[in-house]
C-alpha cells in the first residue's frame, strides 16, 4: 500500500498553479486543466512553483516515485475531459464553475486493493520476490486496473477559485478540484487514510519479522473481528444450488470449504472472505465467483455479534494442485496464519 502515497502525491505535481499573464481566468482554467489533460510537462511548468513543491521532506522523498509512475500518471490524465459550465471574474478574484469527467478511481484503487492484498500474502508465504519486484508487480497491477476500468467514468462540478498575483491568475487546488481532476481518488484516498498509516506500521513491522502459525482443518482461529474454522474440505467438478449449476473449467477443479464464521465485535459486520489459497506450485487463487450461486455462500455474509454462521467457500484450481493451504493476516499485527487443507 505504500504505492498509494505516491500516486496521491501525483496531485502536488500541479500545486500552486497560476495561469498565462494576461488573460482571463477563464482562459486561465482552460490552459490549466489542457496542461493536466495532456499531461505535458514543459506546459505544466509553467504554472508550477517547484520550489514551494519540494520544500517537504515528504514530497521530495517521494519525487523518485512518482517519476517512476510517469505511464500511470498519464492513463490517468490521458481520458480526462471538461466543460466550463460559467464564469464570474472581479478584478483581484474570479470564479469558474467547471464539470470535470475522469476515470472513477474508486472502481480502480477497489479492484486494486483486492489483488495487492491477495498477491502480498502470497509473496509473504513463498517470499519469492524482492522489494523491487514487488513494488513492479504492484504498479503492473495498477495499469492492469485502469486499464480494465478505463470506459468507467465520474462527473464532479466545482467552482474553482482564482486569485491574481503579481498581474497574473493562480488557481486555487483545493480537495475539491484536486478530487475533480483525479476522478475521486481524493476521496478514496481520505476515506482509507487512517487504514493505510496503520498497515504502513504494520508492513514496518512485518519487514522485521512476520509471524506465521500453521492451523489444520478443525482448529478455530481468532482474526482481528471473526473466529474462523474450516470444518471440512472437498474436490468436485461441479457445484450447484437451488436454482444453478457450475462446472469447473477444462483442467480445473473446485475446492469446497465448509467453514463456521463468529463475529466477535459488538456490531453487524460483512464477511468479506480474504483468505488466498496457495497449492504446492505457490500459485495463489482467490475466492471463486461461482461460490455466489450457492445457497450457503458466505461471501459478503451479514454477520451479527456473537452468533456462528455456517457456510462454504469455493475456490477454482488446476486439476493437479495436490495440496493447498489458505492464508491470512491478522489485522493490526505481524501475526499471520496458514490453514492447512490437503
Amino acid at each position: 500500500m505504500k504505492k498509494l502515497t505516491g500516486i496521491v502525491l501525483i496531485v502536488v505535481l500541479i500545486a500552486s498553479l497560476v495561469g498565462c499573464g494576461g488573460v482571463t481566468a477563464e482562459s486561465a482554467t482552460q490552459s490549466f486543466l489542457e496542461a493536466v489533460k495532456t499531461m505535458n510537462v514543459e506546459e505544466i511548468s509553467k504554472y508550477v512553483d517547484y520550489d514551494e513543491l519540494v520544500n517537504t521532506s515528504e514530497e521530495s522523498e517521494e519525487m523518485e516515485s512518482i517519476t517512476e509512475q510517469e505511464e500511470f500518471v498519464k492513463q490517468i490524465f490521458t481520458g480526462m475531459s471538461y466543460a466550463i459550465i460559467e464564469s464570474s471574474e472581479e478584478k483581484e478574484s474570479a470564479t469558474v464553475k467547471a464539470e470535470i469527467t475522469n476515470i472513477d478511481m474508486k472502481n480502480v484503487m477497489g479492484e486494486f486493493i483486492k489483488e495487492a492484498f491477495s498477491f502480498a500474502f502470497a509473496n509473504a508465504f513463498s517470499n519469492v520476490l524482492s522489494d523491487e519486484e514487488m513494488e513492479q508487480k504492484m504498479t503492473e497491477m495498477m495499469l492492469a486496473s485502469l486499464e480494465s476500468n478505463k470506459d468507467k467514468k465520474v462527473t464532479n462540478t466545482v467552482d474553482i477559485q482564482l486569485k491574481k498575483v503579481d498581474g497574473a491568475w493562480k488557481i486555487d487546488l483545493n480537495d475539491e478540484l484536486q478530487n475533480a481532476i483525479t476522478g475521486d481518488l481524493m476521496e478514496v484516498a481520505n476515506s482509507f487514510e487512517d487504514s493505510f498509516a496503520g498497515e504502513a506500521a504494520a508492513e514496518d513491522t512485518q519487514e522485521e519479522e512476520l509471524i506465521w502459525y500453521e492451523k489444520n482443518v478443525g482448529d478455530e482461529v481468532e482474526f482481528a473481528t471473526i473466529l474462523f474454522k474450516v470444518k471440512s474440505v472437498n474436490e468436485t467438478k461441479a457445484i450447484k444450488s437451488t436454482y444453478s449449476e457450475a462446472e469447473a473449467q477444462e483442467g480445473a477443479k473446485y475446492v469446497v470449504l465448509e467453514v463456521e464464521v463468529t463475529n466477535i465485535t459488538k456490531e453487524n459486520i460483512t464477511f468479506d472472505p480474504l483468505f488466498i489459497l496457495i497449492d504446492q506450485e505457490e500459485r495463489n487463487f482467490e475466492v471463486s465467483d461461482d461460490t455466489w450461486i450457492l445457497d450457503d455462500s458466505m461471501v459478503y455474509r451479514e454477520l451479527a455479534p456473537s452468533i456462528k454462521e455456517n457456510g462454504v467457500l469455493v475456490y477454482e484450481v488446476p486439476e493437479d494442485a495436490t495440496s493447498y493451504v489458505i492464508a491470512a493476516g491478522k489485522a493490526d499485527t505481524n501475526e499471520a496464519y496458514k490453514i492447512v487443507l490437503k
